[in-house]
């Protein structure tokens, strides 16, 4: 049996079609026909064939000499679009019966997440993956119709594949959408099953693209799922999602063999120390049980300690208060794990003994106790002895900037925008900001693209400008302005407009996407202060992580300004980039001014670069590789365990900071450096500019 993937693909699709006429096809072999008549019946479909391929051949010539003679009358510089020209492989397909998706603009898609990646299975079982794409382009995604949005198989495109399961339109084309439709901004969801090759052993890899039937390819909708076919995997390795919450203390007692452990060594024997001197520990740990660890974490455990002295070991490299170390590695019986992590001596004279449990699968394992004998030997050092939350945090001193002023994209203006502000407003034109009029406080204004030039009035006059428009209010940042022809109303609070936005207001049209904005610009911090990303009751340490990650990823698009280049804007107002609902969510929300104020200036770098600090909502008991999700390899954002999550549903593309589990550390005891320096690998806080609070 060969174990690769040099197994043959026409040997794959043979055992495939013998399993999938019992378990999938709907029509059953006849078997019963007698020599003569199988022989006539294969004589008569070879002649059926052979005309059939005459005439396809025929007509595959003459297409290709009428194709040469349209296109070769074409000039050199005008562009092609396929959708209006076939190719002689597009009526092959025709022919057969083949839907071809051709390129065309407007669809594209981001991969939100792919879940499982790779899935496990023994020979002749099947599996369900669930896959989110976001819509980031310009047409509505639909699940059914003319443009029905799948999956085909890809590289090469149509290829039958080993991979077909129940839930397939066909042997080259999956499912169609969950959702009836998917608006461009939305996200849309494909559940379809695979299933493993009978008579095979090994690893297998689908590539699929994404495609609006018989209308377009998707840019960026390619995504590929593994496979490793082999041995069931045990219950105990992978439980079914849909299976019901485990007591797993209870199943630890059930079997006491299930989880336990031999601590092999230890690089710590009995430690003189001085009161709060840290340590880094290596403990080589034995799996003696049953069952395989999926992930581990190792806790801090009340020994002879008072627990006000207990939280004294704390080291800034836990995960928690109680935490020291989490991790997401499978550990087989009989395998030794090496765990690193670091503690400090306890505050207190005299000897003591800091001990850590070893939980696996979030059960206690039997035998998994580390005990470190350390005595102190002189009193607490100032620093120890101050209260957890009042401990300095590490921020570095960068090159000093002024306080960027982002531009943030509001509303795509159709007809008119209506605007009015709290302070008198000066409007001006184009980059050298000539001056148009000055509007007095509570004056409306009006003002459009008509498709050659803007145009402007208030209070009657109308006024015309080949240059854009800028209204910029003459108190700054305390300016407020409503924009009454933009209505943002939540069906959950209707009593909330979120149409209200500080400082300047631009209206702007480019050609790069042919439509106008109302753009917002405004300082860093206060673009800040209207983030609605969370619920304004939650502890200071995760509101403090969470504007942090949001300013830093702010900033990253306003260097880099690629994601909207061409359109005079560094981020959209709306889940595809940061909810934005202007001075409104800073009304509602003092608690994130106050969070944005405490940590003004701050963002986050790996190796003096700014990050794209990617933040979702949660995790499943671990973030995600960027490779895993995004196919590139981004040094700082690497997977890390959550254990608090541990059993959860994901929610969100997996990759950087979970808010669920920031939240959980933050809750026990975490500052908002510690949670930022966990999820993000090998980065630094650092202080970019000086800001006044408003």
């Amino acid at each position: 049996m060969k174990t690769n993937m040099e197994y043959s693909l026409s040997a794959i699709e043979k055992s495939i079609l013998c399993v999938h006429i019992v378990h999938i096809a709907h029509d059953e072999q006849k078997c019963h026909e007698s020599i003569r008549e199988r022989l006539s019946a294969f004589w008569q479909m070879t002649s059926h064939v052979l005309v059939a391929l005459f005439v396809t051949v025929a007509l595959a010539a003459s297409l290709a000499i009428l194709e040469f003679a349209v296109t070769s009358e074409l000039p050199v510089n005008r562009e092609v679009v396929r959708t209006q020209q076939l190719g002689v492989g597009d009526w092959f397909n025709a022919f057969l019966g083949i839907s071809t998706a051709h390129a065309a603009s407007g669809y594209d898609a981001l991969i939100v997440s792919v879940s499982p990646s790779t899935v496990s299975l023994a020979e002749g079982e099947s599996a369900n993956v669930t896959v989110q794409l976001k819509n980031i382009g310009t047409q509505p995604w639909s699940q059914t119709g003319k443009a029905f949005v799948s999956a085909y198989t890809w590289e090469p495109k149509y290829h039958v594949s080993p991979y077909r399961g129940s839930l397939w339109q066909n042997d080259h084309q999956t499912g169609t959408l969950q959702e009836t439709s998917v608006a461009p901004g939305e996200t849309g969801t494909f559940v379809f099953s695979v299933y493993a090759p009978p008579a095979f052993e090994g690893t297998l890899k689908e590539t699929f693209r994404l495609a609006a039937d018989d209308v377009a390819w998707f840019e960026g909708g390619v995504f590929s799922v593994g496979m490793t076919v082999g041995d069931a995997v045990a219950e105990s390795e992978a439980p079914a999602e849909s299976e019901a919450p485990i007591d797993k203390s209870a199943k630890a007692k059930a079997d006491p063999d299930a989880f336990k452990a031999e601590i092999v060594a230890t690089s710590a024997g009995s430690i003189v120390a001085k009161a709060g001197q840290s340590f880094a520990v290596k403990a080589a740990v034995k799996n003696t049980g049953t069952t395989a660890w999926h992930s581990y974490t190792l806790a801090s455990a009340q020994t002879g300690l008072a627990a006000s002295e207990l939280a004294m070991t704390y080291h800034p490299s836990w995960v928690s208060s109680s935490i020291a170390l989490a991790r997401s590695a499978k550990v087989a019986p009989g395998d030794v794990e090496v765990m690193d992590f670091s503690f400090r001596a306890p505050t207190t004279r005299g000897r003591h003994t800091v001990r850590f449990q070893i939980f696996a699968n979030d059960t206690e394992v039997a035998g998994g106790v580390i005990d470190i004998p350390v005595e102190v030997t002189s009193g607490a050092p100032e620093i120890i002895d101050a209260p957890l939350d009042e401990r300095k945090v590490v921020i570095l001193q960068g090159d000093t900037i002024e306080e960027p002023r982002v531009r943030i994209g509001i509303d795509t203006v159709v007809s008119e925008a209506i605007l009015s502000a709290n302070s008198d407003v000066r409007v001006v034109t184009g980059d050298n900001k000539t001056a148009l009029a000055i509007v007095p406080a509570g004056q409306p204004m009006r003002a459009n693209w008509n498709g050659t030039q803007y145009v402007f009035e208030s209070n009657g006059s109308i006024l015309f400008s080949d240059e854009y428009l800028r209204f910029e209010g003459v108190n700054g940042r305390e300016t407020i302005f409503t924009l009454s022809s933009f209505s943002d109303v939540r069906s959950y609070n209707t009593v909330w407009n979120d149409n209200v936005f500080r400082d300047t207001m631009e209206l702007r049209h480019n050609t790069r996407r042919d439509r106008t904005w109302m753009i917002n610009e405004l300082p860093m911090e206060s673009y800040l202060y209207g983030l609605d990303e969370t619920s304004g009751d939650a502890p200071v340490a995760y509101l403090e992580a969470l504007v942090t990650a949001a300013r830093t990823f702010a900033m990253y698009n306003f260097e880099h300004k690629t994601k909207y280049e061409g359109e005079f804007i560094d981020m959209k107002n709306t889940a595809a980039d940061q909810v934005y609902h202007g001075y409104n969510a800073e009304v509602r929300r003092s608690s994130v001014v106050k969070a944005v104020n405490n940590t003004a200036g701050v963002t986050i770098q790996y190796a003096g670069d700014t990050i794209v600090a990617s933040y979702f909502s949660r995790s499943d008991g671990r973030t995600r590789d960027w490779a895993d999700v995004w196919g590139r390899d981004v040094p700082y954002a690497k997977a890390v365990a959550v254990p608090c999550e541990v059993g959860k549903t994901m929610w969100g593309h997996g990759v950087g900071m979970s808010a669920g589990g920031a939240l959980c550390m933050a809750n026990n005891g975490s500052s908002f450096d510690e949670i930022l320096k966990y999820f993000y690998t090998g980065v630094d806080l650092v202080k970019r500019w000086s800001y006044e609070a408003i």
